[in-house]
C-alpha cells in the first residue's frame, strides 16, 4: 500500500520603517517571495531551515536555484511571534528589529528566510516592489527603525471523508517540521475495525504498531518516502485491518480499492456435513456482498433457496469485530459501583468481595475493588457471546482450591439486573483462567450495561480475590474480554450430508492479517511551492 499527501508551502515578508522618537510608521512593504531549492533541500533532509531572516541590497530576478541575496547585507536571528496551527492553512510568524544604528545609509532591496548568518544559507527570496511592481528600496536612516515581519505558510488539503482522516493540527507532524524545524520519528499503526474522526484515534484502535520509522529523503522529487514497513507472518495475526498510517501524518480508511482492491480468495473450506447442523461459520469476517460462491461436495448453491449468509458474520474470531474488550480498550465504559473510570488504567476492577486489596502479583499497583465491575455501552446494544481470552479472569492470593462459577448479569437501566449466563471456571487453577480461550454463546439479550460477578460451588458469591479485564497484553495477549454479536454466517436450508466437505469462494476488501499473508505499507509526503 501507498498514498501521498500533498502540503504546499509559500512565504511572504511585511515591513515597516518606524521614525524612532515619535514611532510614526513612514513606510510599509509587502513583499511575496520564492521558496528556494535549498528550502526543500533542508525539509526533505530534515532540518534546520527559517530561524535567520537575511537582507540584501542587490538587484534582479530571483531563481529557484539560488541560495543567497544578490548583494548579502546580512542575517539576523528572528523571534517568533505566532505560530497558529489550523487546517487547511497554518503559519508561523517571525520578525526582526532593526535599530537606528543598524545598517546606516543601506539601501535595502531584498531579503529573504536564511538557516543560519552565513550568505549561502538563503532558503527563500524576494525582491521589495510597490503595489504596481516595481522594485523600490528602503534606505536605512539613523533614525529608523525598521521591522521586518516574515509569515511562512504551510497549506494541507482537507481530509478526504472516507479515504482518509488528519490528525489535529497539533499533532501534526508535518506542520511541526515546516514552520518550527522540529522533527520525530513516525510510528505506523495497523488499526482494527472501526470509525476514525482523526488520525490521533489510530492509537486507540491499534492492532499492532512499528515505531522509530524516520522518513527516506527523496530531493529530486521534495518527497518524504517512508520506507515500507512490514508485518510479517508471525506478526498481528487474526485480525481485519480497516485504517492504517500514523498518527501524526494521516490514517487511511479500509476498503479503498486504491489502497487495496478487492481480491478473491477460492476454495475456502467452510466444514463438514453431520447430516444434522444447518449452521456454518464462514471462514472470512466483512464478506463483500454477493461475491461468494458456495458449493457442497463440488455442488453449486443457490443463494435464498439453498442457503442465507449474513456478510458481516463470523465476529467471534475478529476482537475488533466484537462490541468490548477490556479496560485499556476505548469502548465500552468501564466503571465501579463508585464510578471510578478503568478505560486505560492499570488498576485492574476486581469482581469481589468489597474490602480493599493489593494485587497479590505485583503489590506496589492498588487493585480497585469493586462488588460487580460495570461496563456501559452507552446505548442498548444486542449481544450473545462472551469470549474470555487467556488470563481473562485471574485470581489474586495463595492456590485456591474449589469450582468457581462465572456470573454475567445484564440491564438496561443499571438498576433492574438478569442473569445471561453462568458458567463454571475452574478447579484447583492459580493465578489465570481460562489458559485458553473460552467462548461461550446465550440466547441473545439487548442491554446496555453488563457485569460480572464470581460465585461459589452454591452460587453464593465468592470471598475470594478475582479480577476480569487484566492488562490488555498479558502474557502477549490483546482483548482479554469480548462481548459480542455473533451469527452463524452460512444457514442451509437442508443439513448437508455426513462427510460432506463444504467449501466457498469470496472476495474481501480490506487485508485480513493471519499467517498466511504479510502486510507491506508505505506512504509519502510530497511538498510542493505555492
Amino acid at each position: 500500500m501507498e498514498n501521498i499527501i500533498r502540503p504546499v508551502v509559500h512565504n511572504r515578508f511585511d515591513i515597516e520603517v518606524a521614525d524612532a522618537r515619535t514611532g510614526e510608521i513612514k513606510q510599509c512593504v509587502t513583499s511575496y517571495n520564492i521558496i528556494l531549492d535549498q528550502y526543500f533541500t533542508r525539509l526533505i533532509s530534515r532540518s534546520s531551515k527559517i530561524g535567520y531572516i537575511h537582507l540584501g541590497t542587490g538587484s534582479g530576478t530571483p531563481t529557484v536555484t539560488r541560495t543567497s541575496m544578490f548583494t548579502f547585507l546580512g542575517a539576523m536571528a528572528n523571534t517568533v511571534v505566532e505560530t497558529v496551527k489550523a487546517y487547511p492553512t497554518s503559519y508561523t510568524r517571525r520578525k526582526i528589529v532593526l535599530s537606528p544604528s543598524d545598517y546606516v545609509g543601506a539601501r535595502i532591496t531584498e531579503v529573504g528566510f536564511g538557516y543560519s548568518t552565513s550568505s549561502g544559507t538563503a532558503v527563500t527570496h524576494s525582491m521589495l516592489k510597490d503595489s504596481e511592481g516595481n522594485q523600490i528600496a528602503i534606505q536605512k536612516t539613523d533614525t529608523d527603525v525598521l521591522t521586518v515581519y516574515a509569515t511562512f505558510y504551510l497549506t494541507i488539503g482537507e481530509a478526504v471523508p472516507g479515504v482518509y482522516v488528519l490528525p489535529t493540527p497539533n499533532n501534526n507532524a508535518v506542520i511541526s517540521a515546516v514552520l518550527q524545524d522540529s522533527y520525530s520519528t513516525l510510528t505506523l499503526i495497523m488499526g482494527a475495525y472501526d470509525t476514525l474522526e482523526q488520525a490521533n484515534d489510530l492509537s486507540g484502535i491499534s492492532i499492532s504498531s512499528k515505531t522509530g520509522i524516520s522518513p527516506s529523503a527523496d530531493q529530486p522529487n521534495r518527497k518524504w518516502q517512508i520506507p515500507v514497513t512490514r508485518w510479517n507472518y508471525n506478526e498481528a495475526n487474526s485480525h481485519m485491518v480497516s485504517a492504517i498510517g500514523s498518527p501524526t501524518i494521516a490514517a487511511w480508511l479500509l476498503p479503498n480499492p486504491d489502497i487495496f482492491p478487492q481480491i478473491t480468495l477460492s476454495n475456502l473450506p467452510v466444514g463438514v456435513g453431520d447430516g444434522v447442523a444447518t449452521e456454518f461459520s464462514c471462514p472470512i469476517p466483512k464478506i463483500v456482498p454477493n461475491s461468494e460462491v458456495v458449493h457442497i461436495d463440488n455442488v453449486l448453491q443457490t443463494k435464498g433457496t439453498d442457503y442465507a449468509i449474513d456478510y458481516d458474520n463470523n465476529n467471534i474470531f475478529y476482537p475488533e469485530l466484537m462490541l468490548s474488550a477490556d479496560a485499556k480498550s476505548h469502548e465500552p465504559l468501564i466503571t465501579n459501583t463508585s464510578g471510578t473510570d478503568y478505560r486505560g488504567s492499570s488498576d485492574i476492577p476486581l469482581i469481589y468481595p468489597t474490602t480493599s486489596y493489593v494485587d497479590a502479583v505485583n503489590s506496589s499497583r492498588r487493585v480497585g475493588v469493586v462488588t460487580s465491575n460495570k461496563y456501559d455501552f452507552r446505548e442498548a446494544k444486542a449481544f450473545n457471546t462472551l469470549i474470555l481470552n487467556p488470563y481473562a479472569v485471574r485470581y489474586y492470593g495463595d492456590s485456591y482450591s474449589g469450582t468457581v462459577k462465572l456470573k454475567m448479569l445484564y440491564s438496561l437501566d443499571n438498576q433492574t439486573w438478569e442473569t445471561c449466563l453462568v458458567t463454571e471456571l475452574f478447579d484447583n487453577e492459580y493465578s489465570g483462567f481460562p489458559p485458553v480461550k473460552k467462548t461461550y454463546r446465550f440466547e441473545t439479550v439487548t442491554a446496555r450495561y453488563i457485569a460480572f460477578q464470581t460465585l461459589e460451588a452454591n452460587d453464593t458469591p465468592t470471598s475470594k480475590y478475582f479480577a476480569i479485564g487484566d492488562y490488555a497484553t498479558k502474557n502477549g495477549v490483546g482483548y482479554n474480554i469480548l462481548v459480542g454479536h455473533t451469527t452463524p454466517g452460512l444457514t442451509f436450508t437442508s443439513p448437508p450430508a455426513a462427510g460432506a466437505s463444504i467449501e466457498m469462494d469470496c472476495a474481501i476488501d480490506r487485508p485480513l492479517k493471519n499467517e498466511n499473508w504479510v502486510l507491506d505499507f508505505s506512504f509519502a509526503v510530497q511538498f510542493e511551492r505555492g
